[in-house]
């Protein structure tokens, strides 16, 4: 028997049986294969010269920093980390899990046991891409349970073009865990509805339990123990994971309590959850890093939560087992669960309140009402809750069909327990979407799921999975329908509709600008400041080695060494002085001490920008929320030996640009809600730093700089940066300073060193020329970076009554030393020996001058230099001209004398010029000159020669200069 196609073909009907019931399997392989191709494709723009490499966004270097170190003590995981959140160090949490072990062991089979760096990055290049492929299959197997297999398939397809967060995060270069979670939690979704079908086949019931009736609990066990030992490897992929317990939990609680109000039994779910949340706790427990409750470690909290949930299922059988043999009515079953659960709320808050912060603390991860602004999420741009805009651009028109599909489902469907499940979860993923802007990678899942169903339910109606037997079975209206259906859930994805879609993305992603700017000098602080270790030469770098293996601390404070040292950042840049600089931050992505960073950051007073570095170091309990004198206070009777000081301010041009009011947000320092008060923010810290170079500081010094250039400037509403351009090339300029003219450019990354500073002493007081009351003093030195710009350093002072005065500054004049010595070698250079020391009067006018030379050790340790001024320092040159003079006159005419009277000195003076002859002052003129300005005057001398002669005597009234001329007639 055949079948003749509209094209004459003959199809045997055998052939066209066997594509009937397979065509979805090459169907699923050929959207795996794109959907791995679309994200590995641009591989090798992360490759940097023979060994080097770069990634994308700032987690990516943390995973880098937690694989490195699984490779260099393979097959372990990293524990307590001090190379971060200084001076306590942290225990990484979601990171060092085991999506960093499967990166490691795919690195050593490649590398043979001995990878490189770019051979670790080829690892994660495959892995990333890989994982987020095959979540195609568990999302047409979930798509094919609920809406067939033309369901499945349309929504793969959704899938393999959704252009969001789930193709973003999971491209080579995204050295992140986002794919190993989206496959993990849908595999485990995948389990649980297999665990839930066979216990809806062998239907379970607690009697078998204590009868020991093994073969018929059997089936239903392992399934369920296999479930929980899939949600086992999601939780040790991302410790947050426990979110799908609760999801599960919801579940558990619906479904009894339908299964209640149906008169079915509710045992079959309750075995289960029991089960599979036994095991769950099992293996969650034996994972325990670390105590506490803590939703991002392995700790106490996915094995009790687990614990709850199977516990809470079997009390909820048993309750309905008991209530059905009251005369309670079956309605005031649901009253009586509610009731019990708030009050075991209740009691947990008052029990077990760090476990019930937690519990109710992790809400804000799948329901939006529950974020609140300000808090560690609320500054995260990725943790914020996304606009329909941004919804429509990750999803499309599927979105809003799936919100169709899941009330549809809910609906119709709700009496089969698979379908409930696959719909709550799918909602819960919605609902984790609409929450943060970064779980659109989940909710592609949901969307993905929820528009199989659909899809499906249009393939029912139009009776399309039933009725063809043959092509010829086949109608136009069918065709149509799911061609209509599969344009709306993908066309308004891909181009020309998407301006943004998977395609062009695929070819354009590359490394983060923003990471690409600071790293010049993150490896220049690596190469050119000390080990952490042997600052101040305490040579203590072998006491904390990068890879090293540490415990975690029993007050989870690590005890760094002497000459340890961290680096003050904004949290952002915390990974990437991590693993390219090598040094520990105060602040990083974990969230780890941000209100301190952003108190320091806009902190007005550099003293007290200092006392709460001081009290950072001392482990003072939350320093920025304490004033100026209760620093002063705590700081008192601490042993400066026993601190961990914090010796390196990073400051990068989104820092004062775009994110300041992020870092307002978390401090009281500065409130912006009333408006953004430009002259309190050009007085900050942060902009001091950056854009004065530390002008006007007393402890810190640049020490380099980014050869990347960015424009800052300053709007009404508050700074702005952008990043120059190469505009041959488009990208972003990078070299020597060409910005001269341009008052708005500044290198995007600067590096400042903490210092004690040289204290310049020195009296005016003596000077005749000054008046005390209103001189002032000013420092200054002119400095020279290795991206060829020079700027100037300044300081200024004013005398005491006494006339005596101190000013200290950072920089020296005589660079000394460098990481051998136990500090910064700097790229910042002095263009002259020593300090040029001015005192000026009321009026700005400089009437003293000194130079004194400041050594590294002076700046360093905080020694004192003494200023001596001269009594002057203008002299005046005076040139004679002899043809002038006229030897012959006779006595009755005058002689003329033509002088040539220059300025040679660096200050401007007022001067009396006089001639003399034999002594006595025959004439004199005041002259105001400028530095090195030059005058010529002739003298007419009414004078009665003798036949001696006469001298003639040209001289300035300080005597710095004189010409004499023996004159006869």
């Amino acid at each position: 028997m055949s079948t003749e196609t509209k094209e004459g073909q003959l199809i045997d009907q055998s052939t066209f049986d066997t594509i009937r019931q397979r065509y979805h399997i090459p169907t699923i392989f050929a959207v795996v294969l794109f959907m791995f191709w679309l994200r590995f494709r641009n591989y090798e723009t992360f490759l940097v010269g023979e060994d080097g490499f770069t990634l994308q966004a700032v987690d990516s270097w943390y995973h880098w920093r937690t694989t490195e170190w699984t490779v260099e003590n393979y097959p372990w995981l990293i524990g307590h980390d001090p190379w971060t959140r200084f001076p306590e160090g942290t225990f990484t949490g979601q990171f060092g899990t085991l999506f960093d072990f499967l990166i490691a062991t795919v690195a050593m089979i490649i590398g043979g046991g001995d990878p490189s760096s770019q051979q670790i990055l080829l690892a994660g290049a495959i892995v990333v891409p890989l994982l987020a492929a095959l979540t195609a299959i568990p999302v047409y197997y979930l798509g094919k349970q609920i809406g067939g297999r033309i369901g499945g398939i349309a929504g793969i397809v959704f899938l393999a073009v959704a252009p969001g967060q789930f193709f973003n995060r999971m491209t080579a270069g995204q050295f992140q865990h986002h794919a190993a979670e989206a496959l993990f939690m849908i595999v485990s979704v995948v389990a649980l509805v297999f665990a839930i079908r066979v216990a809806m086949e062998e239907k379970p019931i607690w009697e078998l339990v204590p009868a020991r009736d093994w073969d018929e609990l059997k089936r239903p066990a392992i399934y369920s123990a296999i479930a929980g030992f899939a949600m086992i490897i999601y939780i040790w992929t991302w410790p947050p994971g426990i979110v799908l317990i609760g999801i599960f939990g919801i579940y558990v609680v619906v479904q009894i309590l339908l299964d209640h109000m149906r008169r079915q039994p509710p045992d079959h779910i309750a075995f289960v959850a029991t089960v599979s949340m036994a095991v769950v706790a099992v293996g969650t427990a034996l994972l325990i890093q670390e105590p506490g409750f803590s939703r991002t470690t392995m700790d106490y909290l996915p094995p009790i939560f687990a614990l709850l949930v199977a516990g809470g299922s079997l009390f909820m059988a048993w309750f309905s087992r008991w209530w059905n043999t009251t005369d309670y009515g079956d309605r005031g079953y649901p009253v009586a669960i509610a009731g019990i659960i708030i009050g075991g709320l209740l009691s947990l808050y008052l029990v077990l309140p760090d476990l019930y912060d937690t519990l109710v603390g992790n809400l804000d991860t799948v329901f939006p009402l529950f974020i609140l602004p300000g808090g560690s999420i609320g500054i995260v741009a990725e943790a914020q809750p996304p606009s329909p805009s941004i919804l429509f651009g990750e999803h499309g028109l599927a979105f809003f069909s799936a919100l169709v599909a899941v009330a549809f489902l809910f609906g119709r469907d709700s009496n089969k327990p698979i379908y409930l499940f696959i719909g709550v979860w799918a909602a819960m993923t919605l609902s984790m979407g609409i929450t943060q802007t970064r779980f659109n990678y989940y909710t592609a899942l949901g969307v993905a799921v929820l528009n199989a169903y659909l899809v499906g339910k249009a393939v029912e109606l139009i009776n399309l999975d039933r009725a063809v037997s043959s092509v010829r079975d086949i109608e136009t209206y069918q065709v149509l329908t799911i061609v209509v259906l599969l344009m709306l859930l993908v066309v308004p994805l891909l181009p020309p509709v998407a301006d943004h879609n998977v395609i062009d993305r695929s070819g354009a992603t590359g490394p983060a600008t923003y990471t690409e700017k600071g790293e010049p000098v993150y490896d220049w602080m690596n190469d050119n400041t000390p080990e952490v270790g042997n600052y101040g030469n305490a040579s203590n770098a072998d006491e904390i080695d990068y890879y090293g293996d540490y415990d975690i601390p029993e007050d989870s404070n690590f005890d760094y060494p002497e000459g340890a040292y961290g680096v003050m950042s904004w949290w952002d840049y915390g990974h990437l002085l991590t693993t390219q600089a090598e040094r520990p931050p105060h602040s990083n992505p974990f969230q780890h001490n941000v209100e301190t960073s952003a108190t320091y950051l806009t902190e007005t007073d550099e003293e007290k920008a200092e006392l709460l570095l001081d009290a950072i170091a001392a482990d003072v309990s939350d320093p920025s929320d304490l004033s100026k004198e209760e620093l002063q206070n705590e700081l008192e009777n601490v042993d400066e030996s026993e601190m961990e000081p914090i010796q390196y301010v990073s400051i990068h041009d989104r820092d004062v640009g775009g994110i300041f009011p992020a870092i307002a947000q978390r401090t009281d320092n500065f409130n912006i809600d009333d408006g953004f008060d430009v002259e309190k923010y050009e007085s900050t810290m942060i902009a001091e730093l950056y854009y004065d170079d530390a002008d006007g500081l007393e402890n810190y010094r640049l020490v380099k700089e980014s050869p990347y250039w960015s424009n800052v400037q300053m709007t009404d509403e508050g700074p702005l940066h952008e990043e120059y351009g190469d505009p041959q090339t488009g990208e972003l300029y990078e070299g020597p300073y060409v910005f001269e003219d341009d008052d708005d450019a500044y290198s995007a990354t600067k590096l400042f060193e903490r210092v004690d500073g040289a204290t310049l002493t020195g009296e005016v007081g003596n000077l005749s020329e000054v008046d005390v009351e209103e001189a002032t003093i000013t420092a200054e030195l002119e400095l020279f970076s290795d991206t060829a710009r020079t700027f100037e350093y300044s300081q200024t002072a004013e005398p005491d009554e006494n006339g005596e005065f101190e000013l200290t500054v950072p920089y020296p004049s005589n660079e000394e030393y460098g990481p051998d010595d136990g500090f910064a070698e700097s790229a910042i250079t002095p263009l002259g020996d020593s300090y040029q020391v001015n005192v000026e009067n009321e009026t700005g006018d400089l009437v003293k001058q000194a130079n004194v030379a400041v050594n590294e050790s002076d700046v360093q340790f905080g020694k004192t230099q003494s200023v001596e001024f001269e009594p002057a320092n203008v002299t005046v040159d005076i040139d004679r001209n002899e043809s002038n003079l006229d030897v012959n006159k006779t006595n009755d005419e005058n002689l003329t004398a033509v002088v040539d009277i220059e300025n040679v000195g660096s200050l401007g003076t007022e001067q009396t010029i006089t001639a003399s002859l034999d002594g006595e002052e025959q004439s004199s003129e005041e002259f105001d000159l400028a530095a090195l300005e030059s005058e010529t005057h002739t003298f007419e001398l009414d004078v009665d020669l003798t036949d001696d002669g006469a001298e003639l005597m040209i001289e300035s009234e300080d005597d710095s200069d004189t010409a004499e001329i023996s004159v006869f007639e």
